[in-house]
């Protein structure tokens, strides 16, 4: 889907063009929503204006086309404010070109209309469109791209020129003045707010430099640096946020609590530099057998890991810790003083429904009794604690 109207941010990837142009339109339209107020009231005074002079000197009545011309302008501006509110509800990424275009299409318009009102009202030594120009450097050109400024300002420009050249409103110097005037102004207008729009383009590089930053100091702050795995920190987050999940939703969460058989005997037979090493190589299997992506293994401490599976009933939960079991047993890492000779585990599966004001630390308890059972059975087993 085409995302970006008429430009393209530069220095910014496809997914931070669209995060940019996204945040950009949300504050377009809030922007929008206090300029349209504010033309609101202007021309509605202006209006009032015409109306109250007609009463108080019926010697000179208002314009029936000016007041018109005026009356056209409040209507469009008040549809306008509704729907810059709806799209402030309604913005969304898939949907934000239609938003961009319907921003610069009512933007145009606008400056067409208020060149329409100038040009009718005055005919002499003054700058056509200019109050219309200066509320929209003001209000909205410092948050506009270079190309959809030129876009919404040219066309009114461009009236405002074959207005000048096609009647004799205006002497010579006169016309010569307005043109010059008015399209410095509109040049000076789009070169001023670029500046703006590039010093916006640069405040968001560098807040997605701080945000890298940031996640890249969580992530590191999240993972065991041995393993490769989620700590002992990110697992008492995740099941805290997975046990008020369960609450909410009343469905299982289950929790597995797993050792490595003899592990300190592994140590001191191998070395710690195999220790480290096996170490590796069970987070990995672990981590490959849990198939689906909710489903998480983390480093408990040591040589324990656990397991947090949601939606995940006491029966499939042990299902999971079965293959778990084997996986590791089926790797055939060298174990002498394990019974089949190869590295072994041993798993406590708990499971239960989240309880709101309750803490998941049930699990944590539960899940450790049933490890305790199947080490003092013999180890290289599955229990999972049944009341």
């Amino acid at each position: 889907m085409k995302n970006n109207l008429l430009i393209k941010v530069p220095g910014l990837k496809p997914e931070e063009q669209k995060r940019f142009i996204f945040a950009n339109l949300k504050d377009n339209i809030s922007r929008l929503k206090l300029a349209g107020f504010a033309f609101l009231l202007i021309e509605v005074t202006m209006f009032i204006w015409l109306l109250l002079r007609g009463v108080i000197n019926p010697d000179e009545p208002a314009d029936s086309t000016l007041l018109f011309l005026y009356a056209g302008i409040i209507l469009f501006i008040s549809a306008y404010l509704i729907i810059f509110i709806y799209m402030g509800k309604k913005a969304r990424i898939k949907n934000m070109t239609s938003m961009r275009l319907t921003i610069i299409t009512g933007l145009m318009i606008v400056l067409i209309w208020g060149v329409f009102l100038v040009l009718f009202e005055h005919t002499e030594g003054f700058l056509p469109s200019a109050y219309i120009l200066i509320m929209m450097s003001i209000g909205i050109i410092p948050y506009l791209s270079f190309w959809e400024i030129a876009v919404t300002m040219i066309p009114s420009q461009l009236l405002i020129t074959l207005y000048v050249l096609t009647t004799n409103s205006f002497t010579g110097n006169a016309s010569t003045n307005i043109l010059f005037d008015s399209w410095s102004f509109c040049l000076i207008s789009i070169l001023v707010s670029s500046l703006f729009y590039s010093l916006r383009i640069s405040g968001f590089k560098k807040d997605i430099v701080l945000m890298e930053q940031n996640d890249m100091l969580k992530q590191h702050s999240e993972i065991d640096s041995l393993t490769g795995i989620y700590n002992r920190r990110k697992l008492d987050e995740e099941l805290e946020n997975e046990w008020q999940r369960s609450s909410r939703s009343q469905k299982p969460l289950s929790f597995l609590l797993i050792d490595l058989d003899h592990f300190k005997r592994f140590n001191d037979t191998y070395g710690h530099m195999e220790g480290d090493l096996c170490l590796r190589k069970a987070a990995t299997i672990m981590a490959e057998t849990l198939k689906r992506s909710t489903d998480v293994i983390f480093r408990y401490g040591g040589e324990e890991f656990a397991a947090i599976l949601p939606f995940t009933s006491l029966d499939a939960a042990c299902l999971v810790g079965e293959k778990l079991r084997k996986n590791i047993e089926n790797a055939r890492i060298e174990h002498e003083h394990s019974q089949t000779g190869f590295l072994t585990v041993s798993i406590g599966v708990s499971s239960a429904t989240g309880i709101h004001g309750k803490s998941a630390d049930i699990l944590c308890l539960e899940a450790d009794k049933a490890l305790y059972a199947a080490k003092k059975s013999g180890r290289n087993k599955v229990i999972c604690y049944d009341d």
